[in-house]
C-alpha cells in the first residue's frame, strides 16, 4: 500500500466515514481487482473529490484550501495572469513582501517544476496550498471571471508601464494632482461604479486599513468584500471621488458629504458621498440610488399574504400613522414610495438628508 492510499485510509477512518475492517477489506478488493483504490471508493460514492483531495493534502503535508471565494488583490492577480493560472491550475491568494512568500492554491503541488516555475516567474518563494479541482475552477470563476479584481489587475498593468515611464510612482502632497487625473484612477473609480450598479449595490464602502484598501458593497443589505487595493493607491482614489461630488480634497480631517451622477451600460445612479476620517486615512462610502428604476409595488418589495392584507387595510384608513422603519436603502425608502402611486394621503418624509429627489408628497 502505498502513501497516498493509507494517507486515505486514515483520512476516512480519523473522521468516522468509514471502519477499520471495511477499510482493510476496500483495500484487498482494490487490490485483487486491479483497481486504483481511490476509484473504487468513488465508484462506491463512499468519498467524493473533495475527501480525495484532503488525503492528498495530508499525505503530502500541504495545507488544504477549501475556502471557493475569496477577495484578492489586483496587483497580486497581475503576478499571474487568467492564462497561466488556467494552464497550470493554480490562484495566487496571498502575498507577504517582507517574508518573500507567494501563497498559492494548486491541485497538483506535489509537480515541482510548477513550483520552480512561478519561483522563478515572481521571484517569491511559493508556499503551496492544496485544493480540489472542483474548488478550483469555482476559485478561477470567482477571482478571475468578469470579476472586479480581475478587471482592476489589468488596469494596473497598464498604469505600471505608464508609471515607468512618467516615473510617477508613490503619492505625496507634490504628486497627488497629477496621480488623480491618471487614467488607471480614473478606471479604477468607474468600474467600482460599475460592478456596483451591476450586481445591484445599494452601498460602496471604501475602508482604509493598516497594509491594503478594501472595498465593500453592500447587497441585499449584506456588505461582501469585493476588492482589495494596496495602500498606496487610497490617497488618489479617494481624491478622485472628492474631485467628482464637489468636496475639499485638502480637507481631511472633519467629515464632508456631497453627490454627482454616474452612467454606464447598467443604468444611471444618483451618488451621495460621504467622508470620514479614521486612524487609517479617510473612509469613503458611496450610497447609490438609481434614477431610471421604476417604483416597486408592495407585493414586488417581497410583501406577501396577511402582511401585505393588514398593511393594505391600513393604508385605507383616513387616519393614523403607518412606520416604515430600518435602514434607508433598501427598505425604508423603497417601502414608503410604493405606498404613493394612487394614494390620497400625506406621507412627509422624514430622512436627514433627503436621499433622492423624488417626489413623496401626495395629497
Amino acid at each position: 500500500m502505498d502513501y497516498q492510499e493509507k494517507a486515505l485510509l486514515d483520512f476516512l477512518i480519523s473522521s468516522g466515514r468509514l471502519a477499520a475492517d471495511k477499510a482493510e477489506s476496500l483495500r484487498v478488493e482494490a487490490l485483487t481487482m486491479g483497481k486504483n483504490l481511490a476509484d473504487l471508493l468513488m465508484e462506491r460514492r463512499i468519498i467524493n473529490e473533495e475527501d480525495l483531495s484532503q488525503a492528498r493534502a495530508k499525505a503530502l503535508n500541504i495545507p488544504y484550501f477549501s475556502e471557493n471565494k475569496v477577495s484578492i488583490s489586483p496587483e497580486l492577480l497581475s503576478l499571474v495572469s487568467v492564462d497561466l493560472a488556467k494552464n497550470y491550475q493554480v490562484v495566487p491568494f496571498d502575498l507577504d513582501k517582507h517574508a518573500g512568500t507567494l501563497s498559492m492554491v494548486m491541485v497538483k503541488p506535489e509537480e515541482l517544476s510548477t513550483v520552480d516555475f512561478f519561483q522563478k516567474r515572481t521571484g517569491y518563494k511559493i508556499k503551496s496550498y492544496l485544493t480540489s479541482k472542483e474548488n478550483f475552477e469555482n476559485l478561477i470563476n470567482n477571482v478571475y471571471s468578469q470579476s472586479l479584481s480581475g478587471e482592476i489587475s489589468g488596469v494596473l498593468s497598464r498604469g505600471k508601464e505608464q508609471a515607468e515611464e512618467t516615473g510617477i510612482r508613490l503619492v505625496t502632497a507634490d504628486t497627488i494632482s497629477q496621480i488623480i487625473k491618471e487614467p488607471k484612477i480614473v478606471e479604477i473609480v468607474r468600474k467600482i461604479l460599475k460592478h456596483a450598479i451591476r450586481l445591484r449595490a445599494s452601498d460602496v464602502h471604501i475602508e482604509p486599513q493598516e497594509n491594503i484598501t478594501r472595498v465593500r458593497y453592500r447587497i441585499d443589505g449584506i456588505l461582501e468584500e469585493k476588492l482589495s487595493l494596496d495602500k498606496d493607491y487610497h490617497a488618489a482614489l479617494v481624491s478622485r471621488i472628492k474631485i467628482l461630488s464637489g468636496m475639499k480634497i485638502d480637507e481631511k480631517r472633519i467629515p464632508q458629504d456631497g453627490r454627482f451622477n454616474f452612467s454606464s451600460e447598467y443604468g444611471e445612479v444618483d451618488l451621495r458621498i460621504s467622508s470620514l476620517p479614521t486612524v487609517n486615512g479617510e473612509k469613503i462610502v458611496m450610497r447609490l440610488l438609481k434614477k431610471s428604476e421604476k417604483v416597486p409595488t408592495l407585493s414586488e418589495l417581497g410583501i406577501r399574504a396577511k402582511a401585505l392584507a393588514t398593511l393594505e387595510e391600513a393604508i385605507h384608513i383616513p387616519h393614523g400613522i403607518i412606520l416604515s422603519t430600518g435602514p434607508i436603502v433598501p427598505s425604508s425608502f423603497p417601502t414608503l414610495l410604493s405606498f404613493s402611486p394612487g394614494r390620497k394621503f400625506n406621507s412627509p418624509v422624514t430622512f436627514s438628508p433627503l436621499s433622492n429627489k423624488r417626489k413623496v408628497y401626495s395629497s
